[in-house]
């Protein structure tokens, strides 16, 4: 194998690396988007999350296995404390992030 081709080889090699570390970062990103808008992953207290997670890879894969997309109907867990899951309103009665807003 000559110079060029070592080149070649290489750069092709380094391609494939940025293109696997690019798809190992991105699709764990869009598989917890996916968890939260099909399973309501943000529900919940922060110390059940690895239940959590595992019980939303169980039902993805019995989704696609089955290869129906299911209606979800939104579950309320009377356990959870009322306001824990509530987010504050950051665009009231804040005068930066007002005119940040304004000069968008």
């Amino acid at each position: 194998m000559n110079q060029r081709h070592r080149h070649r080889e290489s750069r092709i090699n380094g391609n494939i690396a940025k293109i696997e570390n690019y798809v190992a970062s991105v699709v764990p990103e869009y598989t917890f988007t996916d968890f939260k808008s099909h399973f309501r992953l943000t529900q919940g207290q922060v110390q059940n999350i690895s239940t959590a997670v595992t019980a939303c890879c169980v039902l993805h894969n019995i989704c696609l296995e089955t290869l129906e997309d299911l209606e979800f109907e939104e579950a309320v867990d009377d356990n959870v404390p009322e306001g824990v899951n509530d987010q504050p309103d950051v665009m009231q009665n804040n005068p930066s992030g007002n005119g940040i807003a304004a000069s968008l």
